[in-house]
């Protein structure tokens, strides 16, 4: 046989190697002195050689020997190998796992310090004439062009995929699917060139990108006719944006028939635009796959490697055995920092989309519930880990659209756990505040597709954000930056709910065993302007178990309304002169009273924080009359409006299982019993008739007893 490779590398079984025996002899170190004598006759050298020059930037000699920090003696490069192997597995959904090993090569000490403490790279087989055993491991790899991505890859991705995963990837999210699709359903023809109406179930892909500020051909009421004429988009070509252009073409290699885009899609100026906006969770959730055009600041920027030249991506491969060429894994595409990453739009459609083909940095990555891919690997055999783009969690057995139809309430109930619909919904609320929208009031049309798969999970309507049947917690979000008040027209977002500001949310952890560390006091109206007000589920309770198919727990069973049983006001609503608008508004038997604040800048810890975030919301405690510290509280805003220190107003609005906090770490000691109130700091309007949330903290029962708090009727806007 062919002499390939040099002594230092002849006794080593690469076939073996990368195959799918676990046990493999490791290899022997091998200095880059040596490695740099051999490169020019040994291709493993020189393929340790190239990739080294090329990771750590340095493009002239390499220097073999470093300089110690703890010695004077210079320290030889050496190279070590850590053979990564996959076990061969038969995983859930049919999933078929082939297994094999990769090789993961370190240099240390590295050559440059910009390579960190050691340089690393991941080496990965091509088996040019592979064996029926060898075809197909999880760790080999592809050869990549280097000018241009090959689509036909991509539809080899959906292939498989839709082969051999269906039990977790096809039925992924079906229960916004089984809603049918919007009344005037239009797609992009690719062969005629046109946009027509299309059945509901038809078979298509999505596109989820950046406009932009970018001028770009719209479907109008006026140019409807013309676009359904046939080629009339080959017409239109110059007025067409290029990323919708690559995406058209990537339909069209991929052997598919339509691509969904908003713009040509959607009749923009239609009279049922927010109809239409207002079904993106069953538009992105039928696609077959969304392409995301994730690089670029709109869309112009195109689908790097789509057209022929597109892109440069250099892969490095030597040839070791006369069927196997090694390949060093191409670096991982940077995680998303672009406008693309951080809008609320796309945000939404990202969460709402079963399977992605993610264009970046003139890569192509395919993702999937069951697996990523790139190009040239699995994304298992990149050094950094590619960073999954996050999908709205799959249904859960125990909280479905069908919920259970006993709720006999146990001997002794159990406290109350928070339910996996909430944990998702925070996490999701969380991420959503901190993206960009161009238009600060679309918060809840961009909003509207998740909050369609969330109410099926909470099975309930959801009320200006917040689920109606679990808003007790949900009233209890926490502002994780200074925040500013959404504008509108007579502030048509209300300051209770996040989307009536502008800025990062979020809500408190649970404890142990996810405990819900909060008991319902409030019987809670809502109502829409001048508008007859409804009872909040029904009978006014803020958390309603029911619709998890649980029994109640123990922070509910027992539940009455506190305040409006003490004032014998049971079923009475005062008449309020509201605005006649579509406003929302809470109303309310509450218990209010008086406290002062005052900063807590003199924590050392806080004061440092504010000086490094500026953004960072600003805390208070809260001091009785006699100046003892018996609560906290976070602003949402910058400051309140009122200015005397010793008269902030504050309303409950649940009990909270807490005994007490530390002034001086903020740590929450959290108890069975309800030693305090969860509250509000609110301000009123001129009349004195409506009140807005300025902040939200915790205040002792016992410090609000002595206070002299009294109960009254509060509307919440």
């Amino acid at each position: 046989m062919e002499n390939y490779v040099c002594m230092n590398c002849c006794d080593i079984n690469f076939d073996a190697y990368f195959g799918l025996s676990p046990d493999h002899p490791p290899i022997p170190s091998i200095s880059l002195e040596n490695a740099l004598a051999s490169a020019e006759s040994c291709p493993f050298c020189d393929l340790l050689v190239t990739a080294t020059s090329q990771l750590s930037g340095i493009n002239q000699t390499i220097p073999y020997r470093a300089w110690p920090q703890t010695n004077s003696d210079y320290q030889r490069l050496v190279f070590y190998f850590e053979r990564e192997y996959c076990q061969p597995i038969r995983g859930e959904g049919n999933i078929d796992i082939r297994g094999g090993g990769a090789m993961k090569v370190k240099l240390y000490p590295p050559p440059s310090p910009l390579s960190g403490d050691s340089l690393l790279f991941k080496i990965c087989p091509i088996f040019t004439c592979p064996t029926e055993q060898l075809a197909g491991l999880q760790h080999s790899a592809r050869f990549v062009v280097e000018d241009q991505i090959d689509v036909a890859l991509c539809r080899q991705w959906l292939q498989d995929c839709e082969e051999h995963h269906p039990e977790i990837c096809q039925d992924y999210n079906m229960l916004e699917r089984e809603q049918a699709l919007p009344s005037g359903f239009r797609l992009i023809e690719i062969d005629n060139q046109c946009v027509s109406r299309q059945p509901l179930t038809s078979r298509y892909i999505a596109l989820s990108y950046v406009w932009g500020q970018v001028e770009t051909l719209q479907l109008r009421l006026s140019n409807v006719a013309d676009l359904e004429a046939k080629h009339s988009l080959h017409e239109h070509k110059s007025e067409l944006a290029q990323t919708i252009l690559d995406a058209m073409e990537v339909v069209r290699t991929m052997g598919e028939k339509y691509l969904w885009v908003d713009c040509l899609c959607i009749i923009q100026d239609a009279p049922d635009l927010d109809l239409q906006i207002g079904c993106m969770d069953r538009v992105y959730g039928a696609a077959i796959v969304t392409i995301i055009a994730s690089t670029g600041g709109d869309a112009n920027a195109g689908l790097a490697g789509v057209r022929s030249c597109s892109r440069s991506v250099l892969q490095l491969t030597r040839k070791v055995w006369p069927d196997l060429e090694l390949a060093v894994s191409l670096p991982t595409p940077n995680e998303l920092t672009s406008p693309w990453e951080s809008r609320g739009w796309t945000f939404q459609e990202q969460m709402l989309s079963r399977r992605f083909l993610i264009f970046r940095e003139g890569q192509v990555i395919w993702q999937c519930p069951s697996q990523i891919l790139c190009e040239d690997t699995s994304a298992m055999n990149k050094i950094r880990p590619f960073q999954r783009l996050r999908q709205i969690s799959k249904p859960w057995p125990d909280e479905g659209a069908k919920p259970q139809q006993s709720y006999a309430i146990s001997v002794q109930p159990e406290p109350l756990h928070r339910p996996r619909a909430f944990v998702e919904y925070a996490s999701i609320v969380a991420e959503y505040t901190q993206k960009q929208l161009r238009y600060p009031n679309d918060i809840l049309r961009a909003f509207e597709g998740l909050s369609r798969i969330l109410e099926i999970y909470f099975q309930s309507q959801f009320i200006s954000g917040l689920p109606e049947t679990y808003l007790d917690a949900a009233l209890l979000w926490i502002p994780q930056t200074v925040l500013e008040r959404r504008p509108g027209l007579n502030n048509k977002f209300p300051s209770w709910s996040w989307t009536g500001w502008i800025g990062g949310t979020g809500f408190e952890d649970t404890v142990d065993f996810s405990l819900e560390k909060i008991v319902p006091l409030i019987k809670w109206y809502y109502k829409e302007g001048n508008s007859q007000a409804i009872l909040v589920n029904s009978i006014g309770i803020g958390i309603d178990e029911t619709n998890f198919g649980t029994a109640k727990s123990v922070n509910t069973c027992l539940w009455f309304p506190l305040f409006e049983v003490l004032e014998a006001k049971i079923g009475s609503l005062p008449e309020i002169d509201l605005p006649d608008n579509k406003h929302l508004y809470l109303q309310f038997w509450t218990s209010c009273t008086f406290f002062k604040i005052t900063s807590n800048q003199n924590n050392a810890r806080d004061a440092i924080e504010n000086s490094i975030i500026g953004r960072k919301p600003k805390r208070f405690l809260i001091r009785s009359s006699r100046n003892q510290v018996i609560g906290y509280l976070t602003l949402d805003g910058e400051q309140p409006y009122e200015t005397q220190v010793d008269h902030h107003e504050f309303i409950v609005v649940s009990e909270a299982q807490v005994s007490g906090f530390n002034p001086v770490t903020w740590a929450i000691q959290y108890s069975e019993k309800c030693l305090m109130y969860n509250v509000l700091l609110v301000e009123w309007d001129y009349n004195h008739q409506i009140a807005w949330r300025v902040g939200i903290g915790r205040v002792l029962k016992g410090a609000w007893k002595e206070s002299g708090s009294r109960i009254k009727f509060v509307t919440l806007g």
